[in-house]
């Protein structure tokens, strides 16, 4: 009796070879996002006698003719507009805002299609109650490759002070920082965010210097939150008999970039193939022609 081949296998096999085919020809969806924040308040100074035996009462004069001031919001979009149209070209926009004062009352915000950025500064100084608060988001959903998105919003103050002999200058405030990145879908994803505060104090003659940073990096963290919280206190001391000017600044602020690709990441790929390939193999052995039997 002969044996004939069956249809059945290789109709099943080659279903399943299109499925994957498709499968792996798909478009593939991805979403990123980050978020930043940073908030001081309460923020203020005081200063302390450090002598209080050498007649001079301490004191801080700042120099009002070296003030200087910024707060700014940006945004980046790669992908969509606001209406779901397709953007050939990235848009940028910032706003700032500059001037000659100090604790002055500012703020920028910007917004385009899942990015925003916003910076704000102000408050009354007197009795510790002046802030700042800096926040961005970015979300990137992406159908096609090279969408991104990217914020960054920061703050600086910078000025002269002139401290009086034996005077130890105290910065004082609540300090919060946050930054968290998630992201879903099988397609490529990247999202970095950057959240920080830096203060400096520096005289030449005498020598005397003071630094805080404090920085907050997702860079080669997997996604998830990082965050950190503390009472201010950056203190500054002219041990010098003699008066001594010193320069103050401060910058803080956050950044956040994410992307995403509709591309499979290689992992996926490489599990798409080997499905295929097994699939190519099991038809293939289905197919060969099996030896003749004989009939009893």
């Amino acid at each position: 009796m002969t044996h004939t081949l069956s249809l059945l296998p290789r109709r099943a096999c080659g279903a399943w070879a299109t499925l994957a085919a498709l499968a792996l020809a798909a478009p593939l969806t991805a979403q990123a996002e980050v978020r930043g924040s940073v908030h001081l308040q309460n923020f203020g100074w005081s200063v302390v006698d450090l002598d209080p035996n050498d007649g001079v009462a301490a004191s801080a004069t700042f120099y009002p003719g070296s003030f200087e001031s910024s707060v700014r919001a940006g945004v980046t979009l790669r992908g969509q507009d606001a209406l779901g149209h397709p953007l050939p070209y990235s848009v940028n926009q910032s706003r700032t805002w500059a001037g000659n004062a100090l604790f002055t009352n500012a703020g920028r915000s910007l917004s385009l299609a899942g990015t925003q950025a916003a910076a704000a500064m102000g408050g009354p100084v007197d009795g510790h109650r002046y802030g700042f608060r800096l926040d961005g988001l970015g979300s990137r959903e992406a159908v096609q490759a090279r969408d991104y998105s990217r914020f960054e919003t920061a703050s600086s103050l910078s000025s002269m002070v002139l401290l009086a002999p034996n005077t130890e200058l105290v910065w004082t405030g609540r300090l919060s920082l946050s930054i968290e990145k998630t992201g879903a879908g099988a397609g490529m994803r990247h999202e970095r965010g950057r959240a920080y505060l830096s203060m400096d104090m520096e005289s030449e003659d005498p020598i005397f210097e003071a630094s805080y940073h404090k920085l907050l990096d997702t860079f080669g963290r997997a996604p998830g939150r990082l965050s950190h919280e503390e009472s201010l206190s950056f203190v500054f001391r002219n041990y010098s008999p003699y008066e001594t000017p010193a320069s103050f600044e401060m910058n803080l602020g956050t950044y956040g970039y994410s992307s995403a690709n509709p591309v499979p990441e290689p992992g996926t790929v490489g599990l798409m193939l080997a499905g295929v390939g097994v699939v190519g193999f099991v038809a293939r052995r289905r197919a060969s022609p099996r030896p003749l039997g004989s009939a009893g």
